[in-house]
């Protein structure tokens, strides 16, 4: 057995067991799903950047949540923050979106916002060409 271990380290024993057509037919199929991850890809434009400029993001509403004047529940919102998942607390700085009115902490919505140009809760869109 300690005489077999660098082969078996190095894919020999594989290769060995392994007859050709198996192998050809086993890149065959890594290959096809490369392939149709690259057409989707094309397809629906995941390779493009959709998020906001700096500019538009820093234009959008700030506040800062105090529990006494209930902005969350003001605007029939939950409690947190849907990207992180984290209650909002005392102090947090906060982001509104104009046309839906969701609330996020404003850390968490800027990076967001850096690749998506959608509400993280309704997907309608945040900035149009003259907004904000």
């Amino acid at each position: 057995m300690v005489n077999h271990c660098p082969s078996l380290l190095n894919g020999k024993v594989f290769m060995e067991w392994v007859g050709p057509a198996v192998l050809k037919a086993y890149q065959w199929q890594v290959n096809a799903l490369e392939t149709t991850y690259r057409e989707i890809s094309d397809i629906y434009d995941t390779s493009e950047v959709r998020g906001l400029s700096e500019d538009c993001i820093k234009k959008l509403p700030e506040c800062t949540f105090k529990s006494d004047n209930n902005i969350v529940e003001q605007c029939c919102l939950a409690s947190s923050c849907a990207i992180c998942l984290q209650d909002f607390k005392d102090g947090d700085s906060m982001r509104k979106l104009p046309h839906c009115g969701h609330y996020f902490h404003l850390s968490c919505l800027d990076k967001w916002l850096a690749t998506n140009g959608s509400c993280p809760n309704c997907r309608n869109s945040v900035c149009d060409d003259n907004d904000v």
